[in-house]
């Protein structure tokens, strides 16, 4: 039986060591935390889960826990939860109705986050050290809860997505928050029908902390992110992009060039940073959805030489596929998306929208979707739901 347990070793006001058995194999999981985070047991075994996902059939808890908490995850992860013995005592999560909990990197699409919830926002942030030490040392200049944690180093990330508000769970005994934010974009649904659909949808690790899911940049491009930072944090654009990838990395050389077209585009001006790394090309176009789509945005806007930092060679097919396509619609937000968004938080959204000159979607524009979806099929390995 594949099983997973968790025991803790040393727990203080500002670090928790944990003993993890999973596959045969035992991992050490440490965090520290900037302040003291004020767990139960409840929330401890609620933020757990996201290590677990539905990869194992048996998970254990060294600790007690309550009845609903343990049905509560077991109905999300499929498995059976035990513990060292349960009560029928719950975990009363308080919770404002205008406060919301942004799961914070520093990265553009998180800084376009903040702007659109506005001054009611908590910060937490994931400090994994290592390769990612030059986010915290971006994310560390703002009012934002840390947690410093080797979990990148164990096997236990690759098991769930929703490892990544971990931080929002562990903290949440002491956030006020009622929604939770992610900064996803509109890449990320790889122009699935259903992707609007999901976005809307609270995981069921968050909602069991009583989060409500409002994810504000989820119907926007990467381009339409740097349009919002240049817009309302235009101060911290270059420093932002410094903190999001090393030089030389795709995600960095994709985001710097986008930077420099969105200026160009918009009237600001941006200076990508100097890099003494040369541009190696990491994809080929076809194999990565972010990756083409970008492509597609620079070859619209007559920009050749970026597109071909990003995948070489452009593909002669390029040229009929972008027949009669704008791509106006990577600089606009996909109204789909935003359907369930929280009306308390909306008026804030809109008027960050409309600042950063972000209109709807218009019909032409998912037209233009329509047609790049039906031309792009035959060419590329990724599929469209």
């Amino acid at each position: 039986m594949n099983e997973i347990s968790f025991k803790i070793n040393t727990y203080s006001r500002h670090l928790l060591k944990l003993k993890v058995k999973s596959f045969s194999k035992v991992e050490d999981l440490i965090f520290k935390f900037s302040e003291d985070p004020r767990i139960d047991e409840d929330t401890l075994s609620i933020a757990l889960s996201t290590l677990c996902g539905r990869k194992f059939k048996r998970i254990t808890f060294d600790w007690p826990i309550s009845v609903s908490t343990s049905k509560g995850i077991s109905g999300w992860t499929g498995a059976e939860v035990h513990a060292a013995h349960s009560n029928n005592l719950t975990t009363d999560f308080s919770a404002s109705n205008k406060v919301s909990v942004l799961n914070f990197s520093g990265g553009l699409d998180s800084l376009a986050c903040l702007a659109c919830l506005g001054d009611q926002t908590e910060l937490v942030s994931l400090d994994f050290g290592g390769r990612f030490a030059r986010e915290r040392r971006f994310f560390k200049n703002f009012d934002t809860k840390i947690i410093k944690t080797n979990l990148i180093e164990t096997s236990l990330r690759a098991n769930s997505w929703s490892f990544m508000g971990l931080g929002s769970l562990l903290f949440r005994n002491i956030l006020e928050g009622q929604f939770i934010t992610f900064g996803s974009v509109l890449e990320a649904g790889g122009f699935h029908s259903n992707a609007p659909q999901e976005s809307s949808l609270t995981f069921p690790p968050f909602k069991m902390a009583k989060y409500r899911i409002a994810n504000s940049v989820a119907g926007i491009s990467e381009a339409g992110t740097i349009a919002i930072v240049a817009t309302f944090f235009p101060k911290l654009l270059k420093q932002s992009l410094l903190s999001v990838a090393l030089p030389g990395e795709e995600k960095y050389i994709r985001k710097n060039a986008l930077a420099d077209l969105v200026g160009s585009e918009l009237g600001f001006p941006f200076t990508p940073p100097p890099s003494d790394i040369g541009n190696r090309i990491h994809y080929s176009f076809g194999e990565n959805f972010t990756v083409d789509l970008t492509t597609l945005f620079f070859l619209s806007r007559k920009k050749h030489e970026s597109a071909r930092m990003l995948v070489g060679s452009i593909p002669s097919y390029l040229q009929d596929v972008m027949q009669d396509l704008t791509l106006d619609f990577m600089l606009k937000a996909d109204q789909n998306y935003y359907t369930q968004y929280p009306a308390e938080l909306r008026p804030e959204l809109e008027k960050v929208l409309s600042s950063a000159g972000i209109s709807w979607y218009s019909t032409n524009d998912y037209t233009e979707i329509a047609l790049l979806k039906e031309r792009l099929a035959p060419h590329v390995k990724y599929r469209f739901g």
